[in-house]
């Protein structure tokens, strides 16, 4: 299971475990842990792409809640 976190000021953290951590794993799950932190990583990268946008619409809904 891997949980994500995104705190206040959008930094993000991925950590995982794994029911086979610390035994060998066998080829296809190998890959398929590959291929999970790579995509971890590329959202990481996503949002810090698009931070500048997060922050933006949560000024905005702020700005709204204010009326």
């Amino acid at each position: 299971m891997s949980t994500t976190t995104c705190n206040g000021n959008l930094e993000t953290e991925f950590t995982g475990s794994s029911p086979v951590e610390g035994k060998q794993r066998g080829l296809f799950s190998g890959f398929l842990a590959a291929l999970h932190h790579s995509r971890q990583l590329q959202a990481a990268r996503e949002l810090d792409r698009h931070r500048h946008l997060i922050e933006e619409a949560r000024a905005y809904e702020a700005r709204n809640r204010a009326r």
